[in-house]
């Protein structure tokens, strides 16, 4: 029972590893059938934060645009793994000192739903910008130098 139960957990792992983008296509929406990308658009506008997050995951191999918009939606809409998606999508493409501070904000505010990974994000990104106080170089070379 042990060795069938051990094999059960691989296999599933294995397939919670693969790449889905590939076996679904770029904008794999993952959704039920009753729910359509314009039935998520409805819903994440008028407050859903899950399937706000659900819409900025696929567009982020097609439209980075599009992946920030509903990132930010999901964020503002109080899911913290859309918190934790926008603050890393601040921190990793953004260009402007003031992307920086607003990446720390929703990294924290992700923390504190729990979020386990927000707050040493948060904290490289920090460390960065004392390592780089003139807010020169963009977000994503300080977050980097946090690291």
């Amino acid at each position: 029972m042990k060795r069938y139960t051990f094999h059960a957990t691989l296999i599933i792992l294995g397939v919670m590893s693969f790449p889905y983008h590939q076996l679904f296509g770029q904008r794999n929406l993952l959704v039920e059938s009753s729910c359509d990308e314009a039935c998520l658009k409805d819903k994440a506008l008028l407050g859903d934060g899950s399937a706000a997050y659900r819409l900025g995951n696929s567009y982020m191999y097609t439209d980075r645009d599009a992946m920030s918009f509903w990132y930010q939606i999901s964020a503002e809409n109080g899911e913290k793994l859309g918190q934790y998606s926008y603050a890393h999508f601040l921190a990793a493409y953004s260009t402007e000192s003031k992307d920086c501070l607003r990446a720390i904000y929703w990294f924290k505010r992700a923390s504190t739903q729990g979020h386990a990974e927000s707050k040493k994000a948060s904290r490289l990104l920090l460390n960065g910008l004392k390592k780089n106080s003139g807010y020169k170089s963009g977000c994503a070379k300080q977050y980097m130098e946090g690291l």
